[in-house]
């Protein structure tokens, strides 16, 4: 039986220990085992065999302040820890929210819109018809153009009070090359330039560099979360000063392909207009 490297974490965590089982120096040494931080159902926490546990000799364990990984009693004493940062991001989409409409349908398990428009909600809540939201809705946006210096801030001090606790850090692409560089597909989906360069430093922590750039760029591992996307409004785009931003860019929505920021909200307010007619009265 092989030893264990145990990878802790969200989705992210679980993005990391794929990438890790298609690189031999790695998979031929390990048994890559994924560990979910969160209950699937709500009530239960996922565990791992303790067989898996006592064979670990390395844990990549995603940063939690409020939900450790639950197995450290039973850790051998020489397994080697390695903290890591969850990555994510709010100040690129200010307006995001959850919209008490979406739930899960037949193909789409996290629902139609996972991530939902504050601005839509409000404007709706003020009964308007679908047209004035749309209209009112660009107007409703520009308002937050003052505060969104302060919320990358905010998402500065937490990326840092956050990295203090690991051994690895990745704020320095987030927050560093925002401008030049996109980070996120959502506020917690990494591109996987990003998600990358987090596994790359994993490996220089644990293994000191015998893991080599080249083995990672190789790997045949794709971009696991391209397949939803927030869509970026202009004011966040000027304020920020995101150069690779451009007014015609596209993103990809299941059930839908891929929309435009206009498309995008021109369809979630459609269906949101769908579903407030469709809801008990």
């Amino acid at each position: 039986m092989k030893p264990t490297l145990i990878v802790y974490g969200s989705c992210q965590a679980q993005e990391i220990a794929a990438l890790a089982r298609t690189i031999p120096a790695i998979s031929l040494q390990y048994e890559v085992v994924y560990l979910v931080s969160f209950s699937l159902d709500g009530v239960t926490q996922p565990r791992l065999e303790d067989k898996k546990v006592k064979a670990c000799r390395l844990l990549w364990e995603q940063f939690d302040n409020s939900n450790p990984f639950p197995h450290h009693d039973l850790l051998p004493a020489t397994a080697q820890q390695i903290m890591f940062p969850g990555i994510d991001m709010n100040c690129l989409w200010p307006f995001n929210t959850r919209d008490p409409f979406n739930a899960p349908e037949p193909t789409l398990p996290f629902g139609r819109f996972p991530y939902g428009d504050r601005l839509i909600i409000e404007l709706m809540d003020q009964g308007l018809t679908k047209q004035d939201v749309i209209s009112a809705y660009d107007d409703a946006a520009w308002r937050i153009e003052p505060q969104l210096q302060r919320l990358l801030a905010i998402d500065t001090a937490r990326h840092a009070q956050r990295e203090a606790k690991c051994a690895v850090s990745i704020s320095d692409r987030l927050v560093g090359e925002l401008p030049k560089t996109r980070p996120l597909w959502t506020n917690n989906h990494p591109t996987l330039d990003i998600l990358q360069t987090l596994f790359e430093r994993l490996c220089a922590a644990t293994w000191e560099g015998r893991i080599k750039p080249w083995e990672i760029a190789a790997s045949p591992y794709s971009d696991p979360f391209t397949y939803l996307q927030m869509p970026i409004h202009r004011v966040v785009a000027e304020a920020l000063s995101l150069t690779w931003w451009s007014p015609s860019m596209e993103y990809a929505l299941p059930g839908f392909g891929k929309l435009t920021f206009e498309q995008y909200i021109d369809a979630y307010t459609e269906w949101r207009f769908a579903q407030l007619e469709a809801a008990p009265r």
